[in-house]
């Protein structure tokens, strides 16, 4: 799981724009899809070991999902104002 919020926290730093920044939390989204549906573990090591944390200790996708959901944020450029941080 650590390794995996490693991954998502990259996403607002490296993407030039937010574009690039959805594209690659997208990528992570669909890597989600994957694991819940059963599928192959897209080949990428972050990936592989959530597949195998969330076969073993049967991880709700939900918190997942909520962290992807978090970085999404990040990538806007103008701060969160108070209602959206009580809201998280």
């Amino acid at each position: 799981i650590y390794a995996f919020d490693h991954e998502l926290a990259r996403a607002p730093r490296v993407a030039s724009n937010r574009l690039l920044g959805e594209i690659r939390l997208a990528w992570w989204r669909e890597a989600l899809d994957e694991i819940y549906a059963g599928r192959p573990a897209r080949a990428h090591p972050a990936v592989q070991a959530l597949a195998r944390c969330v076969a073993r200790r049967g991880l709700a996708r939900l918190g997942l999902d909520v962290m992807i959901e978090a970085r999404d944020r990040e990538l806007d450029s103008e701060p969160m104002s108070e209602a959206e941080r009580l809201a998280w």
